[in-house]
């Protein structure tokens, strides 16, 4: 009974009871000097432990995004920017970014589609290790949007990114992700079909939401998503080249991966590049739970 109770109840009971009792035995100067005392050493204590739990803290069940207004039909397909969030567990200001991409996020929905590299910490992998040293990664957190170098920044800012986003007003090809998942094999398929011609690049990766672990500055049971675990396509995060394509033409990649956990949150990020010259970067992204369907959005006209 006495474990049950809450902690401020417990401190009342074993602090204030038999102090009021000896109060009553005493004379009235030393009464109401006394009572002084023990409001200002009793008061305190007590308003600092309302509130407060005794069992551990619960883990955070992750937001799902808001809903991204897209369209099962139209003329013209919905638009995503690809975000790459380096950061790591131990780093004390990765959260900020990623409570920034959150706000992002909500402003415009369905724009913003997430990779989280992690390096150095327990959900690092040979493939995250690739991508931080592709980009030459020095400082985390930081943010690379659409695979592209020249927009790599540190900064803590929902309205950079929502700059960015705004930025990208040109037609996008329709991307879509069919999948299957039998015991440990994760097989699919990426079709995509531009909205102009031009040479082009699919990427595909899985990665994997709901990992909770200890993150400096922002306790043990932080909640990790979209953390990066495979790629599906081509030997990094750039894909396989498609070769050029014609306007209309809809192109086809297959993946397969035989070691998917069937407890896992898994996700499959799908992109489509388009090369102009020497550089490549993504002009349109998709992403699918894994084993499920993902059909081409459209814009609202």
């Amino acid at each position: 009974l006495w474990r049950s109770m809450p902690l401020a109840t417990r401190i009342y009971r074993r602090d204030a009871v038999p102090l009021l009792q000896f109060l009553i035995m005493t004379d009235k100067a030393h009464r109401i000097l006394l009572l002084l005392i023990a409001a200002m050493v009793v008061t305190p204590v007590f308003f600092s432990c309302i509130g407060q739990k005794e069992d551990p803290e619960e883990t955070v069940v992750p937001e799902e995004d808001p809903e991204d207004g897209s369209m099962d039909s139209g003329t013209r397909f919905f638009r995503r920017t690809l975000a790459l969030d380096f950061t790591a567990s131990w780093c004390q200001y990765c959260p900020e970014m990623t409570l920034a991409l959150k706000e992002a996020k909500q402003e415009r929905p369905g724009r913003l589609v997430e990779i989280c590299i992690h390096q150095n910490d327990e959900m690092g992998c040979k493939a995250s290790d690739a991508v931080v040293k592709e980009f030459k990664v020095s400082a985390w957190p930081s943010m690379v949007f659409d695979l592209d170098h020249s927009t790599k920044f540190s900064e803590h800012s929902s309205g950079k990114m929502i700059s960015y986003v705004d930025s990208k007003t040109g037609d996008a090809p329709g991307v879509s992700v069919f999948s299957s998942i039998e015991g440990s094999t994760l097989s699919g398929e990426i079709r995509f079909t531009p909205a102009e011609d031009g040479e082009y690049c699919v990427g595909a990766v899985l990665v994997e939401d709901g990992i909770v672990a200890s993150q400096m500055g922002a306790g043990e049971n932080y909640v990790n998503n979209a953390v990066l675990r495979e790629i599906l396509l081509g030997e990094d995060i750039f894909g396989e080249s498609v070769g050029k394509v014609s306007k209309g033409e809809e192109k086809v990649k297959s993946f397969i991966s035989k070691t998917v956990s069937p407890k896992a949150d898994l996700r499959i990020v799908a992109y489509v590049m388009l090369k102009v010259d020497s550089k490549t970067t993504v002009i349109n992204a998709e992403q699918c739970p894994a084993g499920e369907d993902k059909g081409y959005r459209y814009e609202k006209d």
